[in-house]
């Protein structure tokens, strides 16, 4: 009997489309599932650590102590990446060219079921480099003002440096 070569062509293009929508499949689970992660971690930060440092940035305000908050939760696509807030106090604009020193900064993750808090290790440092751990959501508030305590404690030690190397007025 002879080969029938149409026959193995369509066997293999079958074969090769099932594979690939075998693939296809197990990508949309992977990226649903990454967006659900994603979802539930945003939520926190969200829920319960916004809030804080909204409240936090206002109640320093007062006190002429400026505050930035940013967010990261556009991370559905990095899957290395959580969601995180980070909390960063500012120095007073000099009058001479409005510079504002930075203090350290702290970050605040969450993977959906904890709260992890750490700041940098010095003023320049944009990723965390000191643990200050992880809470559940409901007992996180003590952990979060720890860190922007901690921070706070930054700022002035900073604005007493410039103060006394001459290079801020205040």
């Amino acid at each position: 009997m002879p080969t029938d070569f149409r026959d193995m062509a369509a066997r293999a293009k079958a074969a090769h489309e099932a594979k690939q929508a075998g693939a296809r499949s197990t990508q949309n689970e992977a990226r649903d599932a990454r967006a659900k992660y994603v979802d539930a971690a945003t939520a926190i930060l969200a829920d319960v650590v916004m809030p804080l440092l909204e409240r936090a940035k206002i109640d320093f305000a007062a006190e002429n102590i400026d505050a930035k908050i940013e967010t990261d939760f556009d991370v559905k696509n990095r899957s290395n990446k959580d969601p995180s807030v980070s909390f960063q106090f500012c120095g007073p604009r000099r009058q001479s060219d409005s510079f504002q020193f930075k203090c350290i900064t702290a970050f605040f993750s969450s993977d959906g079921k904890k709260i992890t808090a750490s700041v940098a290790k010095n003023p320049l440092d944009a990723r965390p480099g000191v643990s200050l751990g992880e809470a559940e959501p409901r007992q996180a508030e003590t952990m979060i003002s720890n860190a922007i305590e901690r921070c706070l404690g930054s700022y002035y030690d900073v604005l007493q440096k410039h103060i006394d190397s001459g290079t801020h007025d205040r």
